[in-house]
């Protein structure tokens, strides 16, 4: 299992396809998902970035509705969108790239795609930007050793050697610090996109030291409905 905590620009989608690829050709007549966030993204940017990248000779027959390339050893590549889970149920797998995984829901892999691996024992390439999911926390307990046959891959944009130097730093000095740091140098920023960078966990007060009595407070309770993130709830 290879996760790849990697920036924008550093060239995560294009390894990913050269792995896969290589994971078809070697083993024949057997199934590979390359699962995308939705179908749409799939079909839209994955499905022609891997027909372009396969060689042609390797190529049996392709067919689009289904988004299935299928080679001249018989192997199968399924392009596919988390977004239609269901649609992944049944197969068993001989190699999987979760695209973006951050950005998928977890279930999809824990009750889904990981018991399709079992038959073959098959190997994972997890690929992402960085964002607080079970992503990260999956990166964090490999990273502390708690996970067997696994390894975690940290790349930036400086990384690509197709980027010329004073691009990404004509990028850095026009993009804000939080999301330069997500986005590119791939960091867990926890406090992304807040409007008052300076609130964060020194803010946060604990009401049985800080506020004496506050039992007895009128109390207004507040809503944030994230967008992207967790609803956010204080009592003031």
């Amino acid at each position: 299992f290879k996760y790849l905590k990697v920036g924008s620009r550093a060239g995560k989608t294009w390894y990913a396809r050269r792995w896969q690829i290589g994971q078809a050709l070697e083993k024949g007549k057997e199934d590979h998902f390359y699962v995308a966030k939705t179908y749409a993204q799939a079909k839209d940017v994955s499905w022609r970035d891997f027909l372009d990248t396969i060689p042609p000779d390797e190529i049996k027959r392709k067919n689009e509705r289904e988004l299935c390339i299928t080679f001249k050893n018989d192997a199968r590549l399924y392009l596919k969108g988390s977004d239609k889970a269901d649609n992944l149920r049944g197969k068993r797998l001989a190699s999987l790239v979760m695209e973006e995984a951050a950005f998928q829901q977890s279930h999809v892999y824990d009750r889904i795609l990981r018991p399709m691996l079992a038959d073959l024992e098959a190997p994972v390439l997890f690929i992402s930007s960085p964002k607080k999911s079970w992503f990260t926390k999956a990166c964090d307990l490999v990273e502390a050793g708690k996970v067997k046959d696994s390894k975690v891959f940290h790349y930036t944009i400086y990384d690509n050697p197709k980027i010329n130097p004073e691009e990404i730093e004509a990028i850095k000095s026009s993009t804000p610090d939080d999301v330069w740091r997500q986005e590119y140098m791939a960091e867990v920023v926890e406090f992304s996109g807040i409007v008052y960078g300076e609130l964060n966990n020194a803010s946060v007060y604990d009401s049985s030291i800080s506020f004496i009595g506050h039992e007895n407070y009128p109390c207004v309770v507040g809503f944030d409905w994230g967008r992207w993130d967790p609803t956010g709830v204080v009592w003031l």
